[in-house]
This record gives C-alpha cells, sequence and structure tokens, in this order.
C-alpha cells in the first residue's frame, strides 16, 4: 500500500503551549487510528530545540520570512501529500504571524488549516491574513459551531469549505485514585475541589474565583486549586507578575488554607488524575472572543461539571445542560452558581448525564477519524489526482 505523508506546521513539545498539545495528541492518536499514514513535524521556535517525537520526522521553523519559504521548499520536495497547519496569530513569525503566507503560497500540495483563534472583531491585518489563509486552504477546520458563523459573516468565507470537528480529549484512566489524590493535598473529608488548570496569564480570570471564595466558605468547606505554572512566555516578559497578584490576594482575604497552587507544567497523566478529584471545574476566562478551549474540552471529557464564564466556545460546549455559564469578572455570579451546585447536588448528577454522549464525541479516536477523512478527500481531488491514494483504512476499534 502506498504510505501517506502529513506535515503537521505547529508547534510542538517540549514547546508549552495548549496547541503544541493538541498537535501531539491529534498526531498519536492518527498514527493509532491508521498504519499507513507517516508524520512529518514543523514546529516554530525561536531558538534550538529537541521536540519530542517517538516516531515522526521534525524539523524547526525558524523566525523570518526567508526560513518559512525555505520549509514551504523542504515539503515540496518531501513527497507530502497534505499539510495539517495548526494556525493562531502569535505562533509564527512576523506581525501577526503574517511570515506563514509566503510559506502556504510556495506549497504545491493542500492544505487543511485547523483554527485555534477566530477574532470577532479583528484588525485589518489580522482579517486580511485569515482571509488569505482561507484562500490558500482546501477547508479550515473550526472546534465550534459558532466558528463557521464567525468566518462567514466577519471574514466573508464560504460556509462550503468550513468543516467542524471536536477539540479532541484523552481517553485515559486516572492513573491515582480520588481519594489517593485528597490525601495527598491534605484535603479533608467532606471538602468540595473546584480547579482551574493551564498555563497562567491575566486573562485567565482567577482572581474573580478568588474574590468569590469568601462567600462560598460561609457556607460549605472547598479546596480551589489552581493548577499549572505560568505561560513562559509571560515569565520572559514580565516574570511572575501575575501569580504573585493571586498569592497576594489570597493572603489579604485569609484564604492560605483553601487554596493550593500547583506551580508546574503537568503531564496529560497529572491533568486527568486532578481532574478526577474535582467536583466543579471552573473557567473564568475574561476574553468574549476565545473560540477554544483545550481545558474546558478535558474537563468535559471526563465528565465533569463546569461553570465558565461565557467565551464562545464555553457558550457552545455548555449550552443544552452541559454546564453552567458565569458574568464575566463578577464573583458574586461565580458563587451563586457554585453555591447552588452545592445545596442541589441533584444538579450535579443531571449535567454528568447530559455530557456523556458530547465525551464519546469528543475522544481522540472519533476526533482523528474526522481528519483522516478530511485528510483523504483533499488527496484524492482535483487538483491532486497525479498521486490518487488507496482508501484509508481505519485500524481504531
Amino acid at each position: 500500500m502506498i504510505c501517506v505523508k502529513i506535515a503537521f506546521i505547529s508547534t510542538y513539545p517540549p514547546q508549552e503551549c495548549g496547541i503544541a498539545n493538541f498537535t501531539r495528541d491529534l498526531v498519536k492518536a492518527v498514527s493509532d487510528s491508521n498504519r499507513d499514514i507517516e508524520m512529518f513535524i514543523f514546529a516554530p521556535s525561536d531558538t534550538y530545540i529537541e521536540l519530542d517525537t517517538e516516531y515522526n520526522r521534525a524539523f524547526l521553523i525558524h523566525p523570518g520570512r526567508e526560513s518559512y519559504i525555505e520549509i514551504a521548499d523542504t515539503i515540496n520536495s518531501l513527497g507530502i501529500d497534505c499539510v495539517s497547519l495548526q494556525h493562531e496569530y502569535g505562533l509564527f513569525s512576523g506581525k501577526d504571524g503574517e511570515d506563514i503566507i509566503p510559506m502556504l503560497e510556495r506549497l504545491k500540495v493542500p492544505v487543511i488549516t485547523t483554527l485555534h483563534t477566530i477574532l470577532t472583531e479583528p484588525t485589518e491585518r489580522q482579517k486580511n491574513i485569515l482571509q488569505r489563509i482561507g484562500d490558500l486552504s482546501e477547508y479550515l477546520v473550526v472546534m465550534t459551531p459558532s466558528g463557521a458563523k464567525l468566518l462567514e459573516d466577519v471574514y466573508g468565507i464560504d460556509k462550503k469549505k468550513v468543516r467542524f470537528i471536536h477539540h479532541g480529549v484523552p481517553n485515559l484512566l486516572p492513573t491515582t485514585s480520588r481519594e489517593e489524590m485528597r490525601k495527598m493535598l491534605e484535603i479533608p473529608e467532606g471538602t468540595f475541589v473546584l480547579s482551574t488548570f493551564g498555563l497562567l496569564s491575566e486573562g485567565k480570570g482567577i482572581e474573580y474565583v478568588l474574590w468569590a471564595l469568601p462567600k462560598i466558605l460561609k457556607e460549605f468547606q472547598i479546596r480551589y486549586l489552581v493548577i499549572g505554572r505560568t505561560h513562559p512566555k509571560i515569565v520572559k516578559n514580565e516574570g511572575e507578575r501575575y501569580r504573585e497578584k493571586l498569592l497576594r490576594i489570597v493572603a489579604e482575604s485569609g484564604l492560605e488554607r483553601y487554596v493550593t497552587f500547583v506551580n508546574r507544567y503537568l503531564s496529560q497523566e497529572e491533568i486527568i488524575n486532578y481532574l478526577e478529584m474535582t467536583d466543579i471545574y471552573i473557567t473564568p476566562y475574561l476574553n468574549p472572543q476565545q473560540i477554544t478551549s483545550g481545558t474546558l474540552s478535558y474537563a468535559i471529557g471526563l465528565g465533569k461539571v463546569v461553570v465558565s464564564t461565557p467565551y464562545i466556545y464555553a457558550r457552545d460546549m455548555l449550552s443544552n445542560g452541559r454546564g453552567f455559564l458565569c458574568n464575566f469578572k463578577d464573583p458574586d455570579s461565580i458563587a451563586e452558581i457554585i453555591l447552588h451546585l452545592l445545596r442541589n447536588p441533584d444538579k450535579l448528577e443531571k449535567v454528568k448525564g447530559n455530557i456523556l454522549g458530547l465525551k464519546e464525541e469528543m475522544s481522540w479516536n472519533n476526533v482523528a477519524l474526522k481528519y483522516i477523512r478530511l485528510f483523504q478527500e483533499v488527496i484524492n481531488s482535483e487538483p491532486y489526482l497525479y498521486k490518487r491514494l488507496p482508501r484509508i483504512i481505519s485500524y481504531a476499534s
């Protein structure tokens, strides 16, 4: 059988960002689902790093337009059948990541672009960049139905060019029990656990949860886990200013016994263990335009009840009784919803039942199969028939 070659253009571990983790998980899921696909990684990086690839050929894309053009020539020379581009404006070099455009213009193979950011109010430059990416891609993949509407309404992109595929979530079980995790963190019996995980930055809105805790603590014993280190780019530019701000709030509010910071970058296994012990997961993010959230996806995938601010992705994912929305920058709103849930535990169980079907749909196995079908569709379509491929067979059970 002819081997299909797919090139993934994205950040990749050990780079610490959500898109790097997304791509790692997608590559693994595609590989697990189909043994006849060979993967290549092309990762933008300001410095030399060794990419964590077990079975892929990996290349670094250094900053600068010429470097991006050289990588396009490399992709063209390797016999790549399709490119999977993960796009966010800050991922690539140039203003608003514009250096990705000459690369795409140079490529001679079909491109499928997964959009991790779709701005509702882009600058003229940002709008032009995304429109051009749309022109140069066979398909644009969005992770929420609202993303497709935004592309049509704001960017004028034909909806026929857009495909909706969920953000994947792992099919992994916790390796440490809920009871063991609670014992390790010295959480007393009968304490409700709230958590937020991910790389810290100002836009996470964690201070609003901290300000909500005193009201909740008047009725219930709780522990709030803030899981994850500060985003490396934030540390590089401004140090630990945000974390220090959160620590000051904890101290000033007398919350030291009720808030635990886990200040490190966690493995997927560790994240799942922490989520397993969580009663209510919170994403208090401040950006109404946020179109994806890997952390919210993980929480849903593990069957957790979620309280979130109403950014775009949260509105879509938590609709139809699958979670609860609080107001932006509103500690009272956060407290009221959490108190309502803790007073009415039957509501927690009802939500868990509502997300069962979504959990299965979002599993990486199912997500990978949708990407594989999309790769197959573009490879076997005009004008790429010069290398018509046999049907891609899935080995996923």
